[in-house]
């Protein structure tokens, strides 16, 4: 037997929807759903409760949002970090990208801070919290920025794909290096595995040349 209810009669939706001035409230079960549409597209969201009451709250809600520009598509809201860390992996394995290893470094650091989190949440002050410990935690600055600006680009993909709302403002690093112009060891090597096979012995003796001889594993 059907919980009793109080409101309007049956609609075109069917037994057990019921209309409203924006959307429609649906009983599935005991639970009590909402469908609404947002330019042509339509949405439907559980209210978690057998009460219609919060179901009109929850479709209240959301037209009111609507109403001031701050709604967000429910599959938006879902949008974790790890969803963004796969959309960034299949970029970077469809376009034949050689720094994969050190992408999985940045997402392995950026994962002990983010893993589970929503990426709606991941604003500024996060990112800028997130850039303030690992300083402290004796990263070189350098690696951060390469974290952040995975998570980064992650974000403008997500975006692109209607996964996220919008991309947050990311924090920015100033790099003191005490020689202008030179890479450090690990960015020069990210580089050189991105160039042809052909430049890659001239820009490497170059590189030596520049650091006084060094090699990749510090020998003479």
């Amino acid at each position: 037997m059907r919980p009793t209810r109080k409101g309007p009669k049956a609609t075109p939706d069917g037994p057990d929807s019921e209309r409203r001035e924006f959307g429609t409230l649906r009983l599935r079960g005991r639970i009590w759903w909402v469908r609404y549409k947002v330019n042509g597209k339509p949405f439907e969201e559980s209210s978690g409760s057998a009460d219609p009451r919060k179901a009109e709250k929850l479709l209240a809600r959301r037209q009111a949002e609507l109403g001031i520009g701050a709604f967000v598509a429910p599959d938006v809201k879902r949008t974790t970090f790890e969803h963004l860390a796969q959309i960034i992996r299949d970029d970077y394995a469809v376009n034949g990208r050689r720094s994969a290893a050190r992408l999985e470094n940045s997402l392995t650091q950026l994962a002990k801070a983010f893993a589970g989190a929503r990426a709606l949440p991941l604003t500024a002050d996060r990112l800028t919290a997130y850039l303030r410990q690992r300083l402290e935690q004796g990263a070189a600055a350098a690696t951060v920025r390469n974290e952040l600006n995975a998570l980064r680009r992650a974000f403008r993909l997500a975006k692109r794909a209607g996964k996220v709302a919008q991309v947050p403002d990311f924090p920015s690093i100033t790099l003191h290096n005490t020689r202008t112009g030179f890479f450090e060891e690990a960015d020069f090597r990210a580089v050189l595995a991105e160039l042809p096979e052909h430049l890659r012995p001239v820009v490497e003796f170059a590189y030596l040349g520049c650091t006084g001889g060094q090699s990749a594993s510090g020998g003479a």
